[in-house]
């Protein structure tokens, strides 16, 4: 059940789950723009704060896919509230970025990401987690996110056994470039020298500190590019990495 959101990635893994020929049904908000479902999704409006509601909208389904963008990340404690009411068996909360360290739970969405699981898991809700990183979002603007993300929520969630997710933090690889070799890459594509910048780590904290202070969502990117540049992303990514097949 896949839950509407304006995120790329997000429209990509909504065609991706309804080409696996699965049931799919998609919740969305009154208002919503639906034009791009498939023909093949059932579509569902409703206000997520009505528990009722929620409660027969996810009659007969399996597994909650939570796809809404940064504003709406509050909004999965009223799923938290019905889905023990109902027969689902896996909530995958809307993620769609990485693990962050103490200055990164400082930035208010991921730590609302992150009362989300610790609510799922106090429920007693099974949870898969899935990591696609930031590099694309907050660095290189590549489609390969969105490519990547749904083409693994297709092998994850449509034809793997819900045993082996339950309960998983999953993390996908998307790029694993150095900067350098980006700016190499980028000189040799185009005949000209790529420009680059160098800051040092300190520099970068006292942007994002700023940031926080201002209560600036550029806070965000800041730390997404420091903790990419520096090699940290890689260590909070966890070691169950989800192998998408080659198509």
């Amino acid at each position: 059940m896949p839950k509407r959101s304006r995120q790329t990635a997000s429209s990509a893994i909504v065609h991706a789950l309804a080409s696996s020929g699965g049931p799919i049904r998609a919740l969305y908000r009154p208002g919503s723009d639906i034009s791009t479902f498939p023909g093949n999704v059932s579509a569902v409006e409703l206000d997520v704060s009505d528990e009722a509601a929620v409660v027969a909208a996810l009659e007969d389904i399996d597994i909650v896919i939570s796809l809404v963008g940064h504003e709406g990340v509050p909004r999965q404690h009223h799923l938290i509230n019905a889905i023990p009411k109902t027969s689902v068996r896996l909530f995958v909360p809307s993620g769609l970025a990485a693990r962050y360290d103490a200055q990164g739970l400082r930035i208010p969405v991921n730590q609302v990401k992150k009362d989300v699981e610790l609510a799922t898991q106090a429920a007693g809700i099974p949870m898969t987690i899935v990591l696609v990183g930031n590099i694309a979002e907050f660095a290189l603007a590549t489609p390969t996110r969105a490519y990547v993300t749904a083409a693994a929520y297709a092998s994850l969630f449509a034809s793997t056994p819900l045993d082996q997710l339950k309960n998983r933090t999953l993390t996908l690889s998307e790029l694993r470039p150095t900067g350098d070799e980006i700016a190499a890459a980028l000189t040799e594509r185009h005949g000209t020298r790529t420009l680059s910048a160098t800051k040092t780590i300190e520099a970068v904290d006292a942007q994002i500190e700023e940031f926080l202070r201002a209560g600036k969502p550029f806070a965000l990117a800041f730390y997404c590019r420091k903790v990419w540049g520096a090699g940290l992303q890689t260590g909070m990514a966890g070691e169950d990495v989800w192998e998408v097949p080659v198509m």
